[in-house]
Order: structure tokens, then C-alpha cells, then sequence
């Protein structure tokens, strides 16, 4: 049995739109180091993120964020692979992703999935990564961020290497 699929010409032009639009990010960061002052409480990572490829996003350098600024809603793939140390032992490091940040970063703002963890001795570097998705808006903003399980910790970010590409 043949079967037609049948498609008005809005549906057929926001196919090839959605299909040819670039949307992503590549970026890293070497050297950042950022101060835990309070037990599990987000902290943005902070220092120069090099972003080698950028389309239908905005650096923010100021914000310590990259936006979102395509008109298309779309579920976008997060990659984060993370090396870094701290500066208390028995320290349980979180890296996340949050969702238009606020100043605290807020537990609610993290992207479900994108938290991963992990406990560190003094000075030993460890490597974590994570991969989820997100559905972003015009004027979302993402922000790579950290808290640790110890206060006064310096967290000492020895490299990230992020993507962030079209889900579906």
C-alpha cells in the first residue's frame, strides 16, 4: 500500500528553515579559577571563554554567559568535558548548566541532567563530562557553573572544552 504525505508550502519552508539554519557553539577555557565562598551554592565559572565557532549565539562576556539568538525554538545538545582541582580535600565538586541565570545562580535554574559530580583530594586534578539537552528561546542564556560541598574552595578550572549543536 502507497501512501502520500502531503505538506502546505508553510510546513514544507519551515522543514528546510529548521534543517539548513547553523546553530552552535565550540569554545574553551584554560586557567579560570573561581572561589566557592558558601557550601552548595553556584558559582559561574569565570575568565575569557575562546569560542572558535559560534553561529545563532552571542558571547557575554561580562555575564559569563553565551545567548541564544536564533527566532527558531530549538532542543539543543550541551557537551561540557571538564579538568579541574580544588583547594580542600574531600571536596565534592558540581559542574551544571544553568538556564537564564540569576545573581545567585538559583537550584532551579540548572538543567535537569547537566549537574555531575565528583569528590577530590587536595591538588589532584580530576576529569568530568556530561552531555544533556535543552530547549532554548530567543534570549535564553546558558552559564557554565560550579559549587562545591566545602566552603572557601578554590575551585581551579585547568580546562573545559564545551559544545553546544542541534538536537533534533
Amino acid at each position: 500500500m502507497t501512501q502520500i504525505l502531503t505538506m502546505t508550502v508553510d510546513e514544507l519552508n519551515e522543514f528546510y528553515t529548521r534543517k539548513e539554519e547553523k546553530v552552535g557553539v565550540s569554545g574553551y577555557i584554560r586557567g579560570a579559577s573561581v572561589t566557592c565562598t558558601d557550601a552548595d551554592t553556584y558559582y559561574p565559572i569565570t575568565g575569557a571563554f575562546v569560542n572558535k565557532h559560534i553561529e545563532g549565539f552571542t558571547a557575554l562576556p561580562l555575564e559569563n554567559a553565551i545567548q541564544y539568538d536564533s527566532l527558531q525554538d530549538l532542543v539543543m545538545e550541551l557537551n561540557e568535558q571538564i579538568s579541574t582541582q580544588c583547594s580542600k580535600n574531600g571536596a565534592v565538586l558540581t559542574f551544571a548548566v544553568a538556564l537564564n541565570p540569576s545573581d545567585p545562580v538559583l537550584p532551579a535554574e540548572i538543567i535537569d541532567g547537566s549537574d555531575v559530580s565528583r569528590e577530590f583530594s587536595t591538588g589532584t586534578s580530576g576529569a568530568m563530562g556530561n552531555l544533556t539537552t535543552v530547549s532554548l528561546t530567543a534570549g535564553d542564556k546558558v552559564q557554565l557553573v560550579v559549587k562545591s560541598s566545602i566552603a572557601a574552595n578554590v575551585v581551579s578550572v585547568l580546562n573545559v572544552n564545551t559544545t553546544i549543536k542541534r538536537f533534533y
